[in-house]
């Protein structure tokens, strides 16, 4: 029977040792309830213990591989003991059959929207090639990735940080790999893209610039629009169009906002003074893509922006933009942090 649902995935106990009618009972249960909008399903092998024999296994791994394809739902085998995970690992590669080890790990590659963005994941595999697939389903994601080698490095790790999520003894599929692959992929122009370090260079130098501050990058990587930050942070936007498309998303956190203008205009602003702050970060947009729109210039592709759209609290635009993919590029100005987000 279904245990319970853990994010939208629904979890399923088999009910004892790796063996016929085992299997029959637990995909009865799943054909009970599985729906093609599923995002996947788990499997636990809790109950099984270590002993299975490889007969048995190879129908288990058949009969779980038929049922995905039937279905059309991904299925994921989690809660195995190390010396059971030895014995099934196989089915990996022979029935396309996942091996994720928790609930946890499964929603990396199953439901990670139901994850924050920003997690801590340890990778400790010592399988190389499994490890070398790991890293590369993970291309591109904005999670922060451990990797240990061996106990000695694992115990360091976890000493010094504290793990969100621990990926160990995991098989992923072909199909899996191209399946995060493809999430990570947008359909953002080459034109955008190639360009991406203009805009990025432009914006550094125009805040350097306009308030003799340091201003830097600190990172990029694709990630769904967010609003969730430290600070309660104030937001401007410029649409482009041109030889390519987009948005252009400016997000200062009140206090970056109000350095940057003291900075600029030589005298401090009242934090509690959310227009001025609105009026001041849609001007930043408006200098900072002007300059962008200048060097575009140079290189012949001719960009109209529009007028910049502010806002006092980035969560105003959030909820039109939750599903909304883009390149989130994390700033820094005098060490503290900001954004720049740009879609299609």
């Amino acid at each position: 029977m279904m245990e319970h649902m853990n994010n939208d995935l629904p979890v399923f106990t088999y009910p004892g040792r790796i063996e016929l009618k085992n299997t029959v009972n637990v995909i009865k249960n799943i054909l009970d309830v599985a729906q093609k909008d599923t995002k996947g399903i788990l499997v636990s092998l809790q109950k099984c213990g270590s002993y299975a024999k490889d007969e048995e296994v190879d129908a288990f791994g058949k009969s779980m591989h038929e049922l995905q394809e039937s279905t059309k739902v991904d299925i994921a085998l989690i809660d195995y003991s190390p010396a059971l995970f030895e014995r099934i690992k196989h089915i990996s590669n022979t029935h396309a059959i996942k091996l994720l080890n928790s609930a946890e790990a499964a929603r990396l590659f199953l439901n990670p929207k139901s994850l924050k963005e920003e997690l801590k994941i340890l990778l400790y595999e010592p399988d190389k090639v499994a490890c070398g697939k790991i890293k590369k389903a993970l291309e591109g994601s904005k999670y922060k990735l451990y990797v240990a080698n061996d106990n000695q490095s694992y115990k360091n790790i976890t000493q010094l940080e504290k793990i969100d999520i621990t990926i160990s003894q995991t098989m992923l599929t072909t199909k899996e790999m191209s399946k995060q692959s493809e999430g990570k992929h947008l359909k953002l122009s080459k034109e955008l893209v190639s360009n991406l370090p203009l805009f990025i260079d432009t914006a550094v130098e125009t805040l350097m610039t306009l308030t003799a501050l340091d201003a830097q990058k600190s990172k990029h990587g694709i990630g769904h629009f967010k609003s969730t930050f430290d600070d309660t942070p104030l937001a401007a936007l410029m649409k482009f169009s041109g030889p390519f498309t987009g948005t252009f998303f400016l997000i200062f956190p009140k206090s970056i906002a109000c350095k940057t203008l003291a900075a600029m205009m030589g005298e401090e602003v009242d934090p509690e003074d959310t227009e001025a702050l609105k009026d001041g970060v849609g001007e930043f947009c408006n200098i900072i893509t002007g300059s962008i729109k200048n060097k575009l210039q140079g290189k012949d592709l001719f960009m109209t922006f529009e007028l910049p759209q502010t806002y006092g609290n980035v969560k105003e635009i959030a909820k039109t933009l939750e599903e909304e993919e883009g390149i989130w590029i994390d700033m820094l100005l005098e060490k503290d942090p900001f954004y720049i987000f740009i879609s299609q």
